[in-house]
């Protein structure tokens, strides 16, 4: 059910901003409650050619379920929109943007999938990390920087 193949890429998403504060135990027990995310999980492990739509779906559902336990919604977005206007969440509280979701799925995939899963392999074919959400800076790659929602806010 939660095979060693699906670990890196919970991790890396983990670590990442798309589960924000939230708990290693909560982001474990939704994955547990939704177990629909782990052929997800399984997908992005490997090296896929990009990030299917359907997998996309599954991890935008994953995630609100991980922000509120008891929301219909699908769509991130609406999500978002739902807990910092209607169950009055501060910004820290409220999932990813759809668009910052997909950068760090990609950017998770990238290094689970491509690096980690790749690591006993002498000379690994790597695509170029730019394909996968990151930028070169200087001499370093770095995570595509995206408005974060609290500057998106600040209008509101």
């Amino acid at each position: 059910m939660y095979g060693i193949a699906n670990v890196p890429c919970f991790y890396r998403l983990r670590d990442g901003v798309v589960f924000g504060r939230k708990a290693k135990s909560t982001a474990w027990d939704t994955w547990k409650a939704y177990n629909d995310v782990t052929p997800a999980l399984c997908s992005l492990a490997t090296t896929p050619e990009s990030v299917k739509s359907f997998i996309k779906q599954l991890l935008e559902r994953f995630v609100i379920l991980l922000y509120d336990r008891a929301s219909n919604l699908e769509c991130v977005n609406q999500a978002w929109k739902q807990l910092f206007t209607q169950k009055s969440r501060s910004i820290e509280g409220i999932p990813p943007t759809k668009t910052s979701l997909i950068q760090l799925t990609k950017r998770a995939t990238y290094q689970a999938g491509y690096c980690w899963g790749q690591v006993m392999i002498a000379a690994p074919e790597l695509p170029s990390p730019n394909e996968w959400g990151w930028i070169r800076k200087e001499l370093k790659w770095l995570g595509s920087m995206l408005n974060n929602s609290t500057r998106s806010c600040k209008g509101l």
